[in-house]
Protein backbone atom coordinates (compact mmCIF):
# COMPACT_ATOMS: atom_id res chain seq x y z
CA UNK A 1 0.00 0.00 0.00
CA UNK A 2 1.57 3.29 -0.75
CA UNK A 3 2.51 6.00 1.45
CA UNK A 4 -0.63 8.30 0.17
CA UNK A 5 -3.43 5.71 0.27
CA UNK A 6 -2.32 4.35 3.93
CA UNK A 7 -3.17 7.96 4.53
CA UNK A 8 -6.19 8.33 2.53
CA UNK A 9 -7.43 5.52 4.77
CA UNK A 10 -6.29 6.85 8.04
CA UNK A 11 -8.37 10.36 7.23
CA UNK A 12 -11.59 8.17 6.56
CA UNK A 13 -11.28 6.70 9.81
CA UNK A 14 -10.63 9.57 11.93
CA UNK A 15 -13.65 11.57 10.53
CA UNK A 16 -15.71 8.05 10.70
CA UNK A 17 -14.15 7.81 14.74
CA UNK A 18 -15.38 12.03 14.88
CA UNK A 19 -18.81 10.86 14.46
CA UNK A 20 -19.01 7.84 16.06
CA UNK A 21 -17.78 9.73 19.50
CA UNK A 22 -20.11 11.56 19.37
CA UNK A 23 -23.09 8.76 19.43
CA UNK A 24 -21.36 6.04 21.06
CA UNK A 25 -19.13 4.48 24.38
CA UNK A 26 -16.15 4.07 23.95
CA UNK A 27 -15.84 0.55 24.50
CA UNK A 28 -18.57 -0.28 21.78
CA UNK A 29 -16.09 2.21 18.79
CA UNK A 30 -13.66 0.10 19.74
CA UNK A 31 -15.35 -3.11 19.41
CA UNK A 32 -16.77 -1.73 15.95
CA UNK A 33 -13.15 -0.85 14.67
CA UNK A 34 -11.90 -4.03 15.63
CA UNK A 35 -14.17 -5.85 13.69
CA UNK A 36 -13.09 -4.02 10.32
CA UNK A 37 -12.11 -6.21 7.73
CA UNK A 38 -8.35 -6.76 7.26
CA UNK A 39 -6.50 -4.73 4.94
CA UNK A 40 -5.22 -6.68 1.63
CA UNK A 41 -1.64 -6.62 0.59
CA UNK A 42 -0.59 -3.97 3.18
CA UNK A 43 2.46 -4.26 3.95
CA UNK A 44 2.49 -1.17 6.66
CA UNK A 45 4.73 -0.98 9.17
CA UNK A 46 3.31 -0.16 13.01
CA UNK A 47 5.13 3.19 12.51
CA UNK A 48 3.47 3.98 8.92
CA UNK A 49 0.33 3.68 10.50
CA UNK A 50 1.22 5.78 13.85
CA UNK A 51 2.41 8.47 11.79
CA UNK A 52 -0.90 8.40 8.98
CA UNK A 53 -3.03 8.02 12.53
CA UNK A 54 -1.24 11.20 13.63
CA UNK A 55 -1.74 13.35 10.90
CA UNK A 56 -5.48 12.11 10.07
CA UNK A 57 -6.23 13.39 13.37
CA UNK A 58 -4.96 16.60 13.70
CA UNK A 59 -6.40 17.04 10.14
CA UNK A 60 -9.46 15.22 10.08
CA UNK A 61 -10.96 14.84 13.46
CA UNK A 62 -9.39 16.49 16.46
CA UNK A 63 -5.90 16.72 17.39
CA UNK A 64 -5.81 14.51 20.78
CA UNK A 65 -5.08 11.06 22.20
CA UNK A 66 -7.87 9.68 22.08
CA UNK A 67 -8.84 10.57 18.09
CA UNK A 68 -4.99 9.20 17.59
CA UNK A 69 -5.39 6.19 19.53
CA UNK A 70 -8.59 5.04 17.64
CA UNK A 71 -7.73 5.68 14.38
CA UNK A 72 -3.89 3.95 14.64
CA UNK A 73 -6.11 1.19 16.26
CA UNK A 74 -7.82 1.02 13.32
CA UNK A 75 -5.00 1.19 10.69
CA UNK A 76 -2.76 -1.64 13.12
CA UNK A 77 -5.74 -3.87 13.23
CA UNK A 78 -6.58 -3.93 9.79
CA UNK A 79 -3.15 -4.77 9.00
CA UNK A 80 -2.68 -7.89 11.58
CA UNK A 81 -0.25 -5.76 13.95
CA UNK A 82 -2.94 -7.00 16.81
CA UNK A 83 -2.98 -3.77 18.49
CA UNK A 84 -3.42 -2.83 22.09
CA UNK A 85 -6.16 0.09 22.57
CA UNK A 86 -5.49 1.67 26.21
CA UNK A 87 -6.99 4.55 28.40
CA UNK A 88 -5.29 5.45 31.48
CA UNK A 89 -4.74 8.47 33.81
CA UNK A 90 -2.23 9.87 35.73
CA UNK A 91 -2.49 11.55 39.14
CA UNK A 92 1.09 13.68 39.67
CA UNK A 93 0.35 17.31 39.90
CA UNK A 94 -2.77 17.03 38.73
CA UNK A 95 -5.35 14.32 37.44
CA UNK A 96 -4.83 13.80 33.72
CA UNK A 97 -6.30 10.83 31.75
CA UNK A 98 -4.72 9.51 28.08
CA UNK A 99 -5.17 7.18 25.54
CA UNK A 100 -3.02 5.01 23.45
CA UNK A 101 -2.07 1.76 21.52
CA UNK A 102 0.23 -0.51 21.86
CA UNK A 103 1.71 -2.97 19.83
CA UNK A 104 3.89 -5.87 21.15
CA UNK A 105 4.16 -3.99 24.82
CA UNK A 106 5.14 -0.75 23.29
CA UNK A 107 2.92 2.55 22.88
CA UNK A 108 2.99 3.77 18.72
CA UNK A 109 3.05 7.11 19.75
CA UNK A 110 5.59 8.03 23.08
CA UNK A 111 4.75 10.05 26.12
CA UNK A 112 6.36 11.99 28.48
CA UNK A 113 4.35 11.01 31.69
CA UNK A 114 3.77 8.12 32.94
CA UNK A 115 -0.46 6.89 33.21
CA UNK A 116 -2.09 3.82 35.16
CA UNK A 117 -3.96 2.10 32.92
CA UNK A 118 -7.77 2.16 33.74
CA UNK A 119 -9.30 0.19 30.91
CA UNK A 120 -7.48 -2.06 27.60
CA UNK A 121 -9.07 -3.57 24.47
CA UNK A 122 -6.74 -6.32 23.15
CA UNK A 123 -6.55 -7.01 19.64
CA UNK A 124 -4.80 -10.64 20.38
CA UNK A 125 -7.85 -11.60 23.21
CA UNK A 126 -10.50 -11.07 20.22
CA UNK A 127 -8.71 -13.40 17.98
CA UNK A 128 -8.33 -16.08 19.92
CA UNK A 129 -11.77 -16.37 20.87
Amino acid sequence: MTRLAIRAEAHAIAVAVRIAVRLLPLPRIVALLAQLPRAHRSVSTTDECASAAADAARRAAHPTCLFTALTAFALLARRGHAPRFVVGAAHDGGFDAHAWVTVGGAPMIPCTREYVPLWTYSMSAVEAS
